[in-house]
């Protein structure tokens, strides 16, 4: 029998599948393409071919798909590989699911091929899909196939180093992070319908409660997360304006994943419960047990099949970059998202790479930026977790190679702490001083503290500090945290430099600040003068020796067998540099003589300054006149209230100076001296003063004004009598000031007799009434101009033309802008006087609350300036002029004692006049302290205001268990007041 006939009869016995097959073969082997194709897709044909298929599949798939996908056929003979590609497809469709799939799984984990791996994805998408709901283990199988393969991929080193803003912009240009987006782009399309196909299933749809086995479902939601894992969650992920401009295609990868997990899952908050169970699970060996008990169980709680740092970048996306933040449902808690996260968070910082680090960070701090003004409660403390992270922070804030991580860090650190009630601010501070072991990150922790009490002793609406700010718990964070050498005078001074100079630096301003002894700091100060500041003095002092003895020596260096030794000595030397996680370092022997005497010359310019701080804060200690009167309890005597209104206004006036021209700044140093003891208050100063020296200095010509005897007579009086208690025989004071008292009373004398002689000069003018009506109506017209042209003789010329008169009309007013001012204070003062007599009844009707009397009127008077309050510090400055000094005062005093008298004040004894010292002060401070008030309708100026008046009883019953010196100061200030009205021209008829 002939070949051709023995061909013939093999081809008669072959079944039509076979034919089919061998039909295929030829047809490729012909490079007929397109008649592969026709096989297929004719009308036809088609049919009869598909049937044979399911009995021929795997045959083709071995014999033909397998031997010509590959990447030769790809880059040479692509018309080829994309005829057996569109034939792998149909085998798909057919062949047997379980043993094809295996064969596909096979060559994603091992074929190197980017296009191979495509192919057999669009294969295997086909298989899944065959199987719908069935088999739920075999799509897990595929899936973690499909993972391996991305986990073995290449990375460039630089993305486990870090990398800047200007590297992050170029990522997508490296080849190996090209591939890696080649994948994930790939895998993309091959996830899209599965999840579109179980999305939409009826399962999904009308099962009422979340079911955490393995199904379908959960398998793909722990593929996507993971994919959000290493190496992808390694690259830059920011979406900031810049990003979504060019849309890069990590950021593409990135927001299709966390979306399609969200349409997995539903809720995005979903996992937030299962994270914190799984915490707390993994903390003791017993629950390590129970997560391997629940393995069948939950799927979630696997680590193998969802590492939470892929669950962590996943809420990154979510809460961060913004993506599906709209599907979030506002039923949780803030507290309880906050707490879940922070365990996320605290993934992600665990991590050695650097890019998964600061996405840590930036999820901190979108965490704490959520909870706004919610305070987080000192209990929460007891979870582990909080201890956990705090360390993790620290260390990574002192450890880290980056600039950029340690700083986004320190800034982190301190928002978290202040994020806490006080309790939990002491608490987290005080843990973290005694447990951190960089000196840097606990100098910094102790200027956190040192801030959180200076903030509650200069704000005004507290009038007591903390627990956690004074007494006992500041003595103990001072003593046993922040001013403590770890070994005594044998400390390394520079090794602790950064600790050392911050707390002299809160030593200092604890020293300056806390003159009332509000936080216990004067009761210790003895005991750190010896524990801390003798040692740290004594050490000092040997550490610079040494060195200036290492400096010398090098400097005389001429031998080069003395240079070897002197490099030896030199490696013993302990030089700090920054972010090293040991402070002693090796030098380099090679280093020249002269870069050696710079590391030691920097070394003592370290010293130099850790030693001008050691002098000022003995300075400051060590000065009687900082020191405040303590009693045999810890606490300031009964003046510390005077003491404090004395201090208020000292700092108002400190941060009112601030806004004054240079030339401005004397006239206002005097004019709060006037304001404060007043033209005959200078005695109950003087008085006071001594006390506590440390409110204020009274100014230059003060001293000038009064002797030097009654200085030290009033001087050995509160020596004795530092409560101004008592009276007794012979009392050296008061002929001093009994003295003192007439030589002012006989000023005021001479004063009012030359008011009244002015008066008479200025009755005989006829046209006196014409030209006061004309200056009144000037100075109505240019009030409006105030806010934008001052308390000037301009904006008086404005007035005038206003009205019609000419410009030269300023001629009038040879005061300048004073006139206008006094003008504008007179007015206020009248419309004040007013409103007072209708709500009183011209004074017939009792007022039953005196102090909400008085804030009540203070505040309408205080805000009759907010018109012209970005001026008004000029105004200040133009009442201070000695010329006008006297007007102001009067109408200071005027102002006073008719708010006092409408308020139901008929008094005759010396409270009569301590209401209106009291007042006149309050006044005062409150107005300094307005012009600094930024808050929202001044709010905080009026909670400032009702503080000091509950304060100024206070200072009632000490000017009046003052028997002392109650007599002298009633002539005194009786004087005082009628001098006032005598020079605004009102009479005095009040009893």
């Amino acid at each position: 029998m002939s070949f051709e006939q023995e061909s013939l009869q093999n081809v008669n016995n072959m079944t039509p599948a076979e034919n089919l097959k061998e039909l295929i073969k030829q047809l490729i082997k012909e490079k007929q393409y397109d008649g592969v194709a026709l096989l297929f897709t004719n009308a036809n044909e088609a049919q009869k071919n598909i049937s044979c298929m399911p009995e021929i599949a795997m045959d083709v798939f071995h014999d033909i798909c397998l031997q010509q996908l590959n990447e030769k056929n790809h880059k040479e003979n692509l018309p080829l590989y994309c005829c057996v590609e569109e034939l792998l497809k149909i085998v798909a469709t057919y062949a047997p699911a379980e043993e094809l799939l295996l064969d596909l799984l096979e060559i994603i984990e091992e074929h190197k091929s980017e296009n191979v791996f495509t192919s057999a994805l669009r294969a295997l998408q086909v298989v899944i899909m065959r199987q719908g709901n069935e088999k739920p283990r075999a799509l897990e199988w595929s899936l973690n196939s499909i993972k391996t393969r991305l986990d073995e991929l290449p990375i460039p080193d630089f993305l486990r180093e870090g990398y800047d803003e200007k590297q992050e912009k170029l990522l997508e240009q490296n080849d190996k992070i090209q591939t890696l987006l080649l994948h994930y782009i790939t895998v993309g399309l091959f996830y899209e319908p599965l999840l579109n196909d179980i999305c939409h299933s009826s399962l999904f749809e009308k099962q009422p409660f979340r079911s955490c086995d393995i199904n379908r479902r959960n398998v793909l939601c722990c593929f996507l997360l993971s994919l959000l894992g290493k190496p992808f969650s390694m690259l830059n992920f920011h979406g900031g304006e810049e990003s979504r401009k060019t849309n890069t295609y990590t950021l593409q990868c990135a927001v299709s994943l966390t979306k399609a997990t969200t349409r997995c899952i539903g809720d995005p908050y979903f996992f937030l419960t299962l994270v914190e169970d799984r915490f707390r699970f993994m903390g003791t060996l017993q629950g390590k047990e129970r997560i391997r008990g629940s393995m069948s169980n939950n799927i979630f709680f696997i680590d193998e099949k969802l590492p939470l740092n892929c669950v962590a970048t996943y809420y990154y996306m979510i809460l961060v970059e913004g993506i599906d933040k709209d599907k979030i449902y506002l039923v949780y808690n803030p507290m309880f998202v906050f707490e879940s996260t922070l365990y996320l968070a605290h993934e992600l910082m665990g991590n050695d790479e650097p890019p998964l680090q600061q996405k840590g960070l930036k999820l901190v701090d979108c965490l704490l930026k959520q909870l706004g003004n919610s305070e987080i409660p000192a209990v929460f403390l007891e979870i582990d977790l909080y201890k956990s992270f705090c360390q993790t922070l620290c260390n990574l804030v002192a450890y880290s190679s980056l600039t950029y991580l340690r700083q986004t860090g320190v800034r982190i650190l301190r928002q978290y702490i202040l994020q806490f009630d006080d309790e939990g601010k002491y608490s987290v501070l005080k843990n973290l001083m005694h447990s951190v072991r960089h000196h840097g990150i606990t100098g910094y922790l102790a200027i956190i503290y040192k801030d959180l009490v200076a903030n509650a002793l200069t704000n005004p609406a507290i009038s007591q500090l903390p627990n956690t700010l004074s007494g006992h718990h500041f003595r103990t964070i001072f003593e046993r945290h922040i001013c403590c050498l770890a070994n005594g005078v044998e400390t390394d001074i520079l090794e602790y430099s950064d600790k050392i100079i911050s707390s002299l630096n809160a030593l200092r301003f604890f020293a300056l600040k806390d003159y009332t002894n509000l936080t216990g700091f004067w009761n210790f100060i003895d005991d750190l003068n010896e524990n801390y500041l003798r040692p740290l003095r004594e050490a000092l002092n040997l550490s610079i020796a040494h060195y200036k003895s290492e400096l010398k020596h090098i400097e005389n260096v001429t031998d080069a067998k003395e240079e070897v030794e002197q490099r030896e000595q030199l490696e013993l030397l302990d030089i700090s540099i920054a972010n090293e996680k040991s402070s002693r370092i090796k030098h380099d022997l090679e280093l020249n003589r002269q870069q050696k005497m710079c590391i030691l010359n920097q070394n003592l310019c370290t010293f130099d300054l850790i030693t001008s701080l050691l002098a000022r804060v003995t300075e400051c200690i060590e000065n009687p006149s900082l020191r405040p009167n303590i009693d045999e309890t810890g606490n300031c005597d009964r003046e510390k209230n005077v003491v404090k209104f004395f201090g208020e206004l000292r700092r108002l006036y400190d941060a009112c100076r601030v806004s004054c021209k240079d030339n401005q700044k004397t006239n206002l140093n005097d004019f709060y001296f006037r304001i404060l003891t007043g033209i005959n208050f200078r005695s109950i100063y003087r008085s006071l003063s001594f006390v506590h020296q440390s409110n204020y200095m009274p100014p230059a010509d003060y001293k000038a004004r009064h002797s030097s005897q009654i200085i030290s007579q009033i001087k050995v009086q509160t020596s004795h009598h530092r409560h101004f208690c008592s009276k007794t025989p012979n009392d050296p004071v008061k002929p001093g000031l009994d003295e003192f008292r007439e030589r002012e009373q006989k000023r005021e004398e001479e004063f009012e007799e030359r008011e009244r002689e002015k008066i008479r000069e200025s009755s005989d003018d006829s046209n006196d009434t014409k030209v006061n009506a004309i200056r009144i109506k000037i100075l109505e017209a240019a009030l409006p101009h105030v806010p934008t042209s001052g308390w000037t003789r301009e904006t008086i010329i404005l007035g005038a033309e206003e009205i019609g008169f000419s410009g030269v009309a300023h001629g009038m007013f040879p005061e300048g802008g004073f006139a206008l001012v006094s003008y504008f204070i007179g007015k206020c003062n009248e419309e004040l006087l007013t409103q007072m007599k209708t709500e009183t009844e011209n004074g017939r009707k009792a007022v039953h609350n005196h102090i909400e009397f008085l804030v009540k009127f203070v505040r309408i008077r205080l805000e009759m300036i907010l018109p012209y309050k970005s001026q008004w510090a000029q105004a200040i400055a133009l009442i201070a002029l000695p010329q006008n000094a006297a007007t102001s005062l009067a109408q200071l005093l005027t102002l006073v004692d008719d708010i006092c008298y409408y308020s139901g004040d008929r008094s005759v004894d010396i409270e009569w006049y301590t209401r209106r010292i009291g007042l006149a002060t309050v006044m005062k401070m409150t107005e300094l302290y307005m012009l600094q008030d930024k808050s929202p309708q001044h709010t905080n100026t009026w909670v400032f205001l009702e503080n000091r008046m509950d304060e100024f009883g206070q200072l009632q019953i000490i000017f009046s268990q003052t028997e002392d010196v109650t007599q002298t100061f009633k002539n005194s200030l009786n004087s005082a007041f009628i001098t006032a009205r005598n020079i605004l021209g009102l009479g005095y008829n009040r009893p």
